[in-house]
């Protein structure tokens, strides 16, 4: 569950928000929400067979609902149409109701006795061994406690064996109860998957069958619909052309898909497919649920096909395809300097529809240009050759202080894709970059990414004391910031001091990203500095709106993780600058935009193809198995236990993962428990707070889960030399929860890209004097910075205003 605003983090009710850190969790229905269907698995398996004349199945199945239960299940022996339930049902019947009807049970399992009537006849095609002309269906369909029936599933067999089943998989296109007929364009490639669950040698059909229905076809005199008609009576397909089907197509067990082209716009048609198995029995079943296609073919549309465009940094998808060199179509993205950046790309298209091939070049000012390149791997300045499987190209290092005209010169660039599919049509995609050469030649910025609330004032000017939980914007800016021992204006107590803030002594310099317009911070602020400590709050994480929103603007780390947007941090990061993020809500801004729609909010998985390369928790935090935002109670320092290695053991990757390592750092200094601000004893209450808005029993929490089961160790050659491999954790795990143990803090530190350290908690919940030692350790051991006594004005900056 995202803690929010009303959500238990907010509250100080112990012992129900122990039960929500615990990692509990309940399903709330709600009898006003849509019912979700039931679904159904059929399970056979042979019982006897006794001749070519007689046979039986054991039928078997399964049943499921995701929002209730399964009350009972509709069967049936050859019903008129196998893939709906098209007729009332009879309450439990016998064997011989069956045929031609829906009957209700309770059961899973049924013997169907068959009898094969024309057990044996010759095909009329050579090479096809005798078999059976009738076959038989059994189908079956689940019905939830609501009454809603699901799509049936059945099985189609004679007196030998299973028949195959084959399913058209493109253009892909709900197979719904309600017929639901897509637009293609005028050239369109099929492609359809077979399987022979009895095949003695494979598993696949041996052989297709398929064709191509007009609006009007020759086999079907005076109709004028003839795809509208085949529809809405499949079954005269297997009376007219089977068993053989000789007149259709034909196509080899390893060709499972055709293109038809010149097809007539504002035209229907229909495309059909069976498959033979081994024995010569054929899939008798055709349904727009599975093998049969009824379309309707559109102009080819007068753009081609829709460009993706992504790496490391960011993430763009055009609205719609095109080919054209307007700046409004640029993509713009600052890249680093002195270093390679590669470009990946796909392509988007109409349903039947195929990218044909893909080529590229890098500053052509003339695009119609086609003189080949001199060299396809360092030849940029003029087109590659195409290729359906051209999707990548790395060029670079760039140095932005020579001339233009070097190749390897200039800030800034324009990369051409071209993209064209089987129609002819040509898209163009074109990313603007800007080359940035960081300075680093200051210590340490911190910029505030959250989105806590101000200050209230009243009627008189003065502040208002704060309602809302511990702390809002000016409290977390004293409680890290202040110099300390500096009196509190009105309307606080006469004589109270700021206490000094837990980074006093560093030399840093402030910003926001409250007021940035375009919602990016500009990777030539980040540049000059070395280290960049950022902070995202576990509410401001969730918001949505443009950053220009006077209320809940979107935090700059959402907003610049989103699909379109350049993250100026992960380019940051890949420039050689160092990272601590943390707040409680980082990793639910940086994920939250990938989020799978139907699964959890909160969890990211790669399965769901939310937690992948391209996102800055999996490239540069290395959280690459699984992310969960939940909230927590305990959070411990990690400590290994690994046989010959002592618990004081420097290397602290994954609880009980492999520790090749040695290391500097004192990790002893951290402390062992963090305790939440109301432990014993607890904090100071600070002025015009009180115990129910300042104490907390949890914290918003960003945990890696299921690590050790997906093996979440980073182990990789830190030996620069190519002598030898020399392989170490690189991944070191320093805070925990429990129970169960997760790491919540940990510390990348390998060859492959910068430093990056993560804490999946707020540092404002705890005690004052442990995130002291937390935020020494970090900035002190880890990032290499003095702190002095002395206190500090820290230096602030404007938000950028960018457009």
């Amino acid at each position: 569950m995202k803690p929010g605003p009303t959500t238990a983090v907010h509250r100080a009710v112990p012992l129900l928000l122990v039960l929500v850190a615990g990692g509990c969790s309940s399903k709330v229905t709600d009898v006003f929400l849509p019912n979700h269907g039931p679904e159904v698995r059929l399970t056979l398996a042979p019982v006897s067979t006794q001749g070519k004349n007689f046979y039986a199945y054991r039928m078997n199945w399964i049943g499921s609902d995701p929002d209730g239960r399964v009350d009972h299940y509709l069967i049936s022996v050859d019903p008129p149409r196998a893939d709906t339930v098209d007729s009332p049902p009879r309450n439990d019947c016998p064997d011989d109701s069956l045929v031609g009807h829906w009957c209700t049970t309770p059961r899973s399992e049924k013997v169907v006795f068959f009898r094969a009537t024309l057990p044996d006849t010759t095909v009329a095609e050579p090479g096809f061994p005798d078999t059976a002309i009738d076959y038989h269906v059994f189908a079956v369909a689940a019905v939830d406690n609501r009454g809603a029936v699901s799509t049936p599933v059945w099985r189609a067999f004679n007196a030998y064996n299973l028949c195959p089943k084959v399913e058209i998989t493109s253009p892909d296109v709900p197979k719904s109860e309600n017929l639901a007929f897509p637009s293609l364009a005028p050239s369109v490639r099929f492609r359809w998957s077979g399987r022979d669950e009895d095949g003695q040698f494979t598993q696949k059909p041996v052989k297709y069958k398929f064709r191509l229905f007009g609006q009007k076809d020759d086999d079907f005199p005076g109709n004028n619909d003839v795809p509208g008609y085949i529809i809405s009576n499949p079954s005269v397909l297997r009376r007219k052309y089977g068993p053989t089907f000789s007149s259709w197509d034909s196509s080899s067990a390893d060709t499972t898909e055709h293109r038809y082209a010149g097809l007539n716009p504002k035209q229907y048609y229909l495309f059909a497919v069976t498959g033979f198995d081994e024995a010569g029995a054929y899939d008798p079943i055709f349904s727009h649920k599975s093998n049969l296609l009824y379309f309707q073919v559109t102009f080819a549309g007068l753009t081609g096909p829709q460009i993706g465009m992504f790496n490391e940094f960011f993430f763009y998808l055009y609205s719609s395809g095109g080919y054209s060199t307007d700046p409004y179509r640029f993509f713009r993205v600052e890249i680093p300097a002195d270093q390679p950046v590669t470009f990946n790309w796909f392509g988007l298209t109409l349903p039947g529809v195929d990218v044909r091939r893909y080529r590229w070049v890098m500053d052509l000012a003339d695009l119609s240009n086609e003189t080949p390149r001199d060299d396809q791997e360092k030849d940029w300045r003029h087109w590659s050759i195409y290729s359906r499987n051209t999707i990548s190209a790395t060029v670079g290092p760039f140095d932005p202080d020579l001339p233009v005209t070097d190749k390897r010169g200039g800030r800034e660039h324009f990369f051409y894709i071209e993209a064209e599919d089987n129609n002819n049509l040509k898209s163009l995609g074109i990313i603007d970059f800007s080359v940035v050469r960081p300075t680093f030649d200051k210590p340490l910025l911190f910029v505030d990414d959250t989105r806590l609330s101000p200050d209230e004032l009243g009627q008189n000017g003065q502040i208002l004391p704060p309602r809302q939980i511990w702390p809002n914007r000016a409290e977390l800016d004293t409680f890290f910031f202040a110099k300390g021992g500096v009196p509190y204006k009105p309307p606080y107590p006469s004589g109270s001091l700021s206490p000094r803030g837990i980074f006093q002594g560093y030399d840093f310099e402030t910003t926001g990203t409250r007021g940035i317009l375009n919602g990016i911070m500009p990777l030539s602020r980040l540049g000059q500095y070395r280290k960049v400590v950022w902070y995202t709050d576990n509410v401001g994480a969730t918001y949505l709106d443009p950053p220009s929103h006077p209320f809940t603007p979107s935090t700059s780390l959402r907003w610049m993780s989103s699909p379109g947007f350049p993250n100026t941090l992960a380019t940051y990061l890949k420039q050689g600058g160092e990272v601590w993020l943390f707040g409680g809500g980082a990793a639910l801004a940086n994920l939250g935009p990938w989020n799978k729609g139907g699964t959890d909010a909160d969890v990211f998985t790669p399965r769901d193809k939310e937690l992948l390369p391209g996102r800055m928790m999996y490239d540069f935090a290395r959280w690459q198995s699984e992310v969960t935002a939940s909230g927590a109670v305990y959070a411990g320092k990690n400590i290994p236990a690994v046989t010959g290695k002592p618990e004081s053991s420097p290397g602290r990757p994954w609880l009980n993962g492999p520790i090749q390592r040695t290391d500097v750092l004192d990790y002893g200094v951290l402390p062992d428990h963090l305790s939440l601000n109301g432990s014993d004893p607890p904090d100071p209450i600070p002025p015009l707070r009180n115990a129910n808005n300042f104490i907390v029993q949890d914290y918003p929490a960003e945990i890696l889960t299921k690590g050790s089961e997906a093996g979440n160790y980073i182990l990789e050659d830190v030996d620069p030399s190519d002598e030898g491999i020399q392989m170490e954790s690189t991944l070191d795990t320093l805070c925990v929860t429990s129970p169960p143990t997760w790491p919540l803090m940990t510390y990348y530190h390998g060859p492959t890209s910068s430093r990056f350290v993560f804490s999946g908690f707020p540092l404002w919940y705890f005690h004052r004097s442990e995130q002291i030692q937390v935020a020494d350790f970090v900035l002190g051991q880890i990032f290499g910075l003095h702190k002095s006594d002395a206190a500090r004005n820290p230096a602030k900056l404007r938000a950028a205003r960018t457009r």
